[in-house]
Formats: C-alpha cells, sequence, structure tokens
C-alpha cells in the first residue's frame, strides 16, 4: 500500500527531517537544498501528499529556494516542536469563531509565550504562509513585529488541541484501510509461543486455525475458534457477523505480559 501522509516516515525520510531541523536550529533560517546531504532531492521528493478540501496538496516539507517543515511533520518527527504554533492557531480561531474577523499581533504572543518561544512568535507568519489556512490571513511585518487579519474561514480551527486534529481539518481524512490478512497478528502468536504459559501449545494451534478459517472465509469455524478463545453467543449470517480482525489481540497481549 502506497505511504500516505498519516504513515510512519521511512528511515531516510527520518533521517532527512532530523537533518533539516539541524541546520535550522544551527543557523536559525531553514536551509537549502545543497546544504543537505547528496541524496536528498530523492529523499524529498519521496514525501507523500495529501489533498486539501480546496484541492491543493499538503505534505510535511516544503521546497523552494529552501526546504522548510509544514505542521505536519510534527506527526513524524517528536523532534519538531510545534505546540506552539498550534496553541496561537487556536487562540486566533477562538477569536474568529467568539467575534468574527479579527487582527493579532506578534506582541500579544509575545506577552503569553515570554521568551521561551520567541522564535515561535517570530516565526508564526512564515509558518502559517506554509500552510492551507494561510490563505485565510492577511499578513503585515515589520522586521520582527507582524500583525495578521484572520477571516471567517479561521474559525473551523476553534478549539484545535492535538495535531492530528488539525491535520484532520487541513486535509481529506485517510482512506478507510483495507482489513488486514491475518485475523490474529502473527507477531502476538510469535510472542506468545516464547512465553510460559502452560496452556500456550493448545492456544496457538486454536489461533492458527482461526487464521485459516478467516483466510478461507469460513465465518461459522470462525466464529466458533473465537468462542474457543472468549465466550460469545452471535447468531452467524457471513463474514460480517464475525468479530472483527484484531479483536483478540488485546487478550494475546494481556496473556504474554501475565507470564
Amino acid at each position: 500500500m502506497a505511504q500516505t501522509i498519516w504513515d510512519e516516515p521511512t528511515a531516510e525520510q527520518s533521517a532527512l527531517l532530523g537533518a533539516i531541523l539541524a541546520a535550522r536550529d544551527e543557523t536559525g533560517s531553514w536551509p537549502t537544498v545543497a546544504r543537505l546531504p547528496h541524496d536528498a532531492q530523492a529523499v524529498l521528493d519521496s514525501f507523500p501528499a495529501a489533498e486539501t478540501e480546496e484541492g491543493t496538496r499538503y505534505r510535511a516539507i516544503w521546497v523552494d529556494d529552501q526546504v522548510g517543515l509544514t505542521l505536519a511533520a510534527g506527526l513524524l518527527t517528536l523532534d519538531y516542536e510545534i505546540a506552539p504554533y498550534l496553541a496561537m492557531i487556536r487562540t486566533c480561531a477562538n477569536r474568529v469563531a467568539n467575534h468574527g474577523p479579527v487582527t493579532m499581533s506578534s506582541g500579544r504572543f509575545h506577552r503569553q509565550f515570554g521568551a521561551d518561544h520567541a522564535f515561535h512568535v517570530r516565526t508564526f507568519p512564515a509558518v502559517l504562509q506554509r500552510e492551507p489556512l494561510g490563505r485565510a490571513a492577511d499578513i503585515t511585518t515589520k522586521g520582527d513585529d507582524w500583525s495578521i487579519t484572520f477571516t471567517e474561514e479561521f474559525a473551523v480551527y476553534a478549539g484545535v488541541r492535538h495535531l492530528k486534529d488539525y491535520v484532520h481539518k487541513t486535509v481529506d481524512p485517510p482512506a478507510e484501510q483495507a482489513p488486514p490478512d491475518e485475523y490474529v497478528d502473527p507477531a502476538l502468536m510469535r510472542q506468545l509461543a516464547e512465553t510460559q504459559h502452560p496452556a500456550k501449545d493448545r492456544l496457538l494451534a486454536v489461533l492458527s486455525e482461526l487464521n485459516s478459517n478467516y483466510e478461507a472465509g469460513n465465518p461459522y469455524a470462525t466464529l466458533l475458534l473465537h468462542r474457543a478463545v472468549t465466550t460469545g453467543n452471535t447468531e452467524v449470517l457471513d463474514m460480517a457477523d464475525v468479530p472483527p480482525p484484531g479483536s483478540l489481540d488485546a487478550l494475546i497481549r494481556a496473556l504474554i505480559e501475565r507470564t
């Protein structure tokens, strides 16, 4: 399955994100491609994009004369501190939701954050310009000071506290994932096999049979084997009536942890 904006980064992508942030921290500005590892362009091209409601494409990185990170990159690396940016977005959006279009200044946030997040306040306009929500903001800068007028459209971000919520409001939701090929996670079965649980051999035999019947699409056998591990009373009509894949994972994980 193709990588999406919601998925874990590859090792190469993680390394490049670290290099971009390290260069920014060293110089105080985003780096050029030339300052990054020699294979940077190929890795930059590998980052997936999601489509916004306006039909634009949103990625974890942006590239022009420099290379920088959008707020979505916070989904991929904990080293990118985006909480102050989200706090400013939430504050502005709440004001718009309550009062209509408003103008906010950098001084307002310098007082809120103090010196600890002066960098975030100074760079907020540049960050905003790279986000799809920037279309709802009229930005004026003078040196490190700025004022931004936010339109009614910005109110959609009122109350946003977590990055996933923010990205969900920015892009179309992720496509529904296909069901797993296995009813019980094979990795959990391997972990169970390494424990000293007294019934592990019988349990592993039942779980293997359960996976085989799920793959074959046998609803009666799948449910009966499920009941051999848990309890239940369900009228079986088709595979839709069988508890979903993964429904036993928590139970097996608990057994592993207790042995």
